[in-house]
């Protein structure tokens, strides 16, 4: 550590007063792990815009297409059904995965100066955003670099009667070294991180919604009453879970290296091993059982799960491409692929220890018009499949994905002080047949681009009322209809998303009809040297019955009892950009108190973020 550290110091020496400031955006680039993977290796930009700066919170960051529990850092899952973009047996406890660095995407970069980013933001009612990154190269070959990010939240409801000091609902911590390497003639390139996250969460288990005397009211009767129950006013309320918590920790080292002993022709290996601690504890369940979220207990007055996961991941192969013009050619991959993992509970008398192995592969082709067609597949011996096949080009993308995946390790099997089901060799695997295409249109500073997604399932693993996995025997098809507007004239513009969905079983799917996003902006260039950016952010759902959320087994699960109704949420922002400084300035839920609802539900009797002013800055430096 020491060498490393004389060695980036003396490099900084390198560069005098006169020539920092050469250095900037256009100088330091990066490269991503898949487009090497694909041999289509491209250095980017950073990104300076404005467009979306004022985003800060993960649900917006990913266009809304997740559910939380109303506050940043709560657990998430995808609104829409969505296929696995894996085969094997995984974990299946997700939904803090958002939060973490996702070790595939790292940035690599490419620096002629040393890089460094600082992104704060106060998001309103005491959440922070913290997000630092630091990259430089120790010569023109070699790149290092970390990033660390410190999302954290307090209490939205119920925090009136407690401690402030334990006011805190979200606390995590996500960290990521990071370093690439070409050696002298670039045969042999290696790209490899090291990613940490301690992700730990105080579950409330919804609003408890009691009357004067201290009883628990019906939903109904909480649906009619919005205005007199002070629903919208957090300190007043009382959750249903008073001291549980969970914690989501993991490490990852994942590296992909690749030798190229002739043109066109690589030999490549991707390595990961992955820890994960998931961990649930309820010190108070004479609370939680008078308002029965839990079953009764099995073993214990007191409540503590603990799950222990490793992955060692192996895949070796050999690629390369085949080239018939300056445009066009065949890019080729094949791989074996070994899976090696373990599970551990508090709960289980034997541990889990299975292996599993793959092969498969991929053709590229790509048109001389820059359009290319590429098929995919991949299969698990004695198991799963997965094929993909995708026609792209500047106006139309068209592609088909099949998918038969095993079921999760906790749909399997699982044991709990309130839960124990055991479907090992019970459930079958769940296919999944996905057509989908969408046009992109360009008329004059219009852009049209409609879209279809057909997905049909076969023995779908659900969780029921109960929070225990089910198998539906009956098929299920999925339509979702979505239609992209983006407009522009002279500093104005705007950029629309709507989806229309329906769904043949809405018994065990549950999704919005009509889900939509929109942005009005207008631009501003003041004295040559600040941008301005002032719109709104407006996002809408319909009303439907979204899943509810149990922490002991960090699960979403159907319930009947609650429809979140539909509303229309808005944001009024302003950004600015200075040289390498942006900032924004940001009014979340503008519109509340404006509309027939004093608010709004992100999940079964769990209210959104209320009213709040947000801001935020993010300063580059590049010397």
């Amino acid at each position: 550590m020491l060498l490393l550290v004389g060695a980036l110091s003396s490099k900084a020496q390198i560069l005098d007063d006169s020539t920092k400031n050469v250095y900037g955006p256009s100088t330091t680039r990066y490269a991503l792990e898949n487009d090497v993977f694909n041999n289509r290796e491209t250095l980017y930009t950073i990104d300076t815009l404005l467009n979306g700066f004022q985003n800060y919170n993960f649900l917006q960051r990913n266009g809304n297409l997740y559910q939380d529990l109303g506050n940043l850092g709560t657990a998430m899952r995808p609104v829409f059904y969505t296929p696995p973009q894996q085969i094997g047996a995984m974990l299946g406890m997700d939904v803090f995965t958002p939060y973490a660095i996702n070790p595939h995407q790292i940035k690599y970069y490419n620096t002629r100066s040393p890089y460094s980013s600082l992104y704060y933001a106060q998001g309103g009612n005491g959440i922070q955003l913290l997000d630092v990154e630091h990259s430089r190269n120790i010569n023109s070959r070699w790149n290092v670099g970390f990033r660390y990010q410190r999302p954290t939240a307090p209490r939205q409801f119920a925090a009136g009667s407690i401690n402030p000091s334990q006011n805190r609902q979200v606390d995590s911590h996500e960290f990521a070294l990071y370093s690439w390497y070409k050696n002298l003639d670039s045969t042999y390139q290696i790209m490899g991180n090291i990613t940490v996250m301690d992700h730990r969460v105080q579950d409330l288990g919804s609003i408890a919604l009691l009357d004067v005397a201290n009883n628990l009211l019906s939903i109904d009767e909480v649906l009619n009453n919005l205005d007199t129950l002070n629903v919208f006013e957090g300190n007043t309320l009382t959750s249903v879970l008073t001291n549980a918590g969970s914690r989501d920790a993991r490490n990852q080292i994942h590296f992909y290296h690749q030798y190229a002993p002739v043109g066109g022709f690589q030999i490549y290996h991707i390595f990961d091993r992955q820890q994960r601690l998931n961990y649930f504890s309820d010190w108070n369940l004479t609370n939680s059982d008078r308002f029965g979220f839990y079953p009764d207990s099995l073993f214990t007055p007191n409540t503590e799960q603990e799950t222990k996961y490793l992955l060692f991941e192996n895949t070796a192969g050999i690629k390369g491409t085949f080239t018939k013009g300056r445009l066009n050619g065949f890019n080729y991959r094949f791989h074996a692929r070994r899976r090696d993992y373990s599970l551990k509970s508090n709960f289980f008398q034997n541990d889990l220890t299975r292996n599993e192995n793959f092969v498969g592969g991929w053709l590229n082709y790509y048109f001389p018009d820059s359009s290319k067609f590429f098929v995919e597949a991949e299969y698990l011996i004695g198991g799963d499949t997965r094929l993909r096949a995708e026609y792209q080009s500047k106006l139309i993308t068209a592609g088909l994905y099949r998918v038969d995946n095993s079921p999760t390790l906790i749909q399997q099997n699982f044991l709990s002080n309130h839960y124990n089901w055991d479907n090992r060799g019970k459930f079958a695997n769940v296919s999944s047949d996905n057509v989908y295409g969408n046009l992109n249109v360009r008329l004059g500073g219009l852009t049209v681009q409609p879209s279809v997604l057909l997905s049909n399932l076969n023995d779908y693993i659900y969780f029921n009322q109960q929070a225990i996995p089910q198998q539906e025997p009956n098929a299920i098809q999925l339509l979702r209809l979505g239609l992209g507007l983006q407009f522009k004239l002279g500093n104005f513009h705007t950029v629309n998303q709507a989806y229309y969905t329906k769904v043949s079983n809405t018994g065990v799917i549950r999704v919005p009809e009509l889900f939509a996003n929109s942005r009005i902006a207008y631009n501003i260039l003041f004295k040559k040297v600040l941008y301005i950016q002032v719109g709104a952010d407006l996002h809408y759902k319909s009303a439907y019955k979204a899943d509810a959320y149990m922490p002991l087994s960090q699960q979403y699960h159907l319930q009947d009892e609650f429809e979140l109704p539909g509303y229309l949420l808005a944001d009024a922002f302003a950004t600015f950009r200075v040289q390498r400084v942006r900032l924004f300035f940001k009014m979340s839920h503008v519109n509340q108190g404006l509309m027939s609802q004093p608010g709004y539900f992100a999940a079964p009797i769990y209210t959104g973020l209320p009213r709040a002013f947000a801001f935020g800055v993010n300063w580059m430096l590049f010397d």
